[in-house]
């Protein structure tokens, strides 16, 4: 019988990531490893959109923002996520990059900025095919998730599958299915609005 995981109390996840950012302190590969494979597909999807779709100027922002994480990671206090800490260096990274290119235009305007962090999952993922600057930002959301909220989303709006058929693969009830999918709507929506400006604070 398939259990679903309890949430992680927050003080249980911050010890977590105190530990990890003391193992990286000390150049603890394992460490390093589970630190890459962890979040450089969110920070390539956000860096990705922020230096608008440029794949080499993502690639150099991204490898600059594990670098100067990786060196500065003992300044990490656990005060946000440690994802939200290194977004906050990505986007850094990738407003340099832009200043750089003389394209600092390109940075997302902020009430475009503000309108699309009121949307909700189903009316972005229905922007999807309409704009290459929300497929981006789509993208560096979904890469943001936790994964159970990312496969709940795909499966309910991307791949058009109903509750029962989510319900009958996981081994658990409609109605619980249907929960995590409403509760991976409101996390879509709150990650896009950190994501927009990597806030200092808040978790993804």
């Amino acid at each position: 019988m398939h259990v679903a995981a309890l949430p992680v109390p927050r003080d249980a996840r911050l010890v977590s990531e105190r530990d990890s950012r003391d193992a990286l302190a000390k150049g603890d590969r394992a460490a390093v490893t589970a630190f890459y494979r962890e979040h450089l597909d969110a920070v390539y999807a956000f860096v990705l959109w922020r230096v608008g779709g440029d794949r080499a100027d993502a690639e150099d922002v991204t490898q600059d923002t594990f670098l100067t994480a990786l060196r500065g990671v003992h300044e990490f206090r656990g005060d946000s996520a440690l994802r939200t800490w290194i977004l906050g260096i990505a986007k850094n990274k990738a407003h340099e990059k832009l200043r750089e290119r003389g394209r600092l235009e390109a940075t997302p305007d902020e009430a475009l900025a503000r309108a699309l962090g009121s949307l909700d999952a189903v009316a972005l993922l229905d922007e999807v095919a309409r704009a290459e600057e929300t497929r981006r930002l789509v993208a560096a959301t979904m890469a943001a998730l936790p994964s159970h909220y990312r496969k709940a989303l795909e499966d309910k709006y991307v791949a058009s599958r109903s509750l029962a058929e989510m319900a009958a693969d996981e081994g658990r009830s409609a109605k619980a299915v249907e929960s995590t999918v409403q509760r991976a709507r409101v996390a879509f929506a709150e990650t896009v609005r950190r994501l927009l400006g990597a806030e200092p604070g808040a978790a993804p």
